[in-house]
């Protein structure tokens, strides 16, 4: 290789080692202007409350089932085939007290009723001339009695027994007996005929007329529907508010007003399928019509809770826990609730003064750092109740479209 070579490649190693820290250079100096710069914390903005205790009246807001207070089974206790009475013994019909529901065939019944009574007055006149010799002063008594019976009506009640010897002559000859047997057979006959306690309606058909009725066969069951009660099943923890005797108002799905009523009697176990306590409300007024099997919204108000506050329930977290602000900074605390409401709940637990957030952050946590805007928590509530019947009440309309859907299908 000549001297002129060598001075090349010289030059050439040098030129590129120069190029290449020139590159280097340039690339760092790049990395550290790109180093982005150190993110300072976000302090987002929350609504709060100071913690302040009071009285608070509240209510139990529950969601009952009407229920007829008087609900019977028509049982027979003869047997014979089932005729009609004087309505249409169907599901939904209506009846008067007293009237004829159904009978059961009773012209067997009839006929051996008139043979026993023609029998017994054979007996009566048979002993008549007895009577007339033996015992003088209760002959015209016992005359007027055989005159009084008729084989198509009940017998009519037995003489006055003046002495003991009459008493024995009117057992040996067997008319008192006789006598008892048939009035028994009389009670007996009115078996055939099923009559309306109370006025009402038909609820439940399990035995068709035409069919044949054996005693203790279910042929009906019947409701008072002038008498209603609602049965609402309440938490354990909010049973222990209400009384026998309690004022209660009775709402629709939709909140609309309905009526009045009291509480009449509370179950003292709890529902094993529900885990509930059942409470029954007799319906006292009503602004319109109440059907039995219907569900109905019951409030109970007038229950006041002594030292506590009332927040959002959205304010709470796992079950119990709730956001302070202290010192500018989120903190986690547990609170004691002594009820819950559907959209609210009351507690205790913090003491009176501190911050309390009253309306939910997205991905909060324990230190973050917060600036605090004070809220009017009574407001806050309103505005969660608002928000919630909207959502109740589309809820509703949805239901009730489907429904017609339903039934047009």
């Amino acid at each position: 290789m000549t001297t002129r070579q060598k001075v090349i490649v010289l030059v050439a190693v040098f030129v590129t080692l120069l190029a290449a820290f020139l590159i280097m250079g340039a690339l760092s100096s790049m990395k550290k202007k790109m180093t982005p710069p150190k993110a300072t914390p976000v302090v987002r903005k929350v609504e709060s409350a100071i913690v302040e205790y009071a009285n608070i009246e509240t209510s139990i807001v529950g969601t009952g089932r009407v229920l007829s207070q008087n609900s019977v089974d028509l049982i027979s206790e003869v047997q014979g085939k089932l005729l009609p009475g004087d309505i249409s013994l169907r599901k939904g019909a209506s009846f008067k007290k007293g009237q004829l529901l159904a009978k059961v065939y009773d012209t067997d019944a009839i006929y051996a009723m008139k043979s026993r009574k023609s029998s017994f007055l054979n007996a009566l006149a048979n002993i008549l001339p007895d009577l007339k010799i033996d015992y003088a002063d209760s002959y015209q008594k016992w005359v007027n009695f055989f005159e009084l019976v008729n084989i198509d009506k009940d017998l009519p009640p037995l003489p006055e027994i003046s002495t003991n010897q009459e008493k024995i002559f009117l057992a040996s000859r067997g008319v008192l007996r006789d006598y008892y047997s048939i009035k028994s057979d009389e009670e007996r006959l009115k078996l055939y005929y099923l009559r309306a306690p109370f006025s009402g309606a038909v609820q439940e058909v399990m035995l068709e007329v035409g069919s044949v009725a054996n005693p203790g066969s279910r042929i009906a069951r019947i409701i008072k529907t002038s008498e209603l009660e609602i049965e609402v099943p309440l938490l354990v923890e909010d049973a222990q508010w209400v009384r026998k005797g309690q004022k209660a108002t009775l709402k629709t799905e939709a909140g609309r007003e309905v009526g009045h009523g009291y509480v009449i009697r509370e179950a003292t176990f709890v529902d094993p399928n529900s885990q509930s306590i059942n409470v029954y409300v007799k319906v006292e007024t009503s602004s319109e019509a109440l059907y039995a099997g219907e569900y109905l919204r019951v409030e109970f108000p007038g229950m006041v809770i002594r030292d506590a506050m009332e927040i959002p329930r959205n304010a709470t977290f796992n079950s119990d826990m709730v956001y302070v602000v202290d010192s500018g900074y989120l903190a986690k605390k547990r609170i004691d609730i002594l009820k819950t409401n559907e959209t609210s709940v009351i507690f205790t637990g913090l003491n009176e003064g501190e911050e309390l957030v009253v309306k939910p952050l997205a991905n909060a946590n324990a230190n973050m750092p917060v600036q605090t805007q004070y809220s009017n928590v009574h407001k806050v509530i309103a505005d969660t109740n608002k928000a919630a019947e909207i959502q109740e009440k589309m809820v509703t309309k949805d239901n009730e479209k489907n429904k017609k859907r339903k039934k047009k299908d």
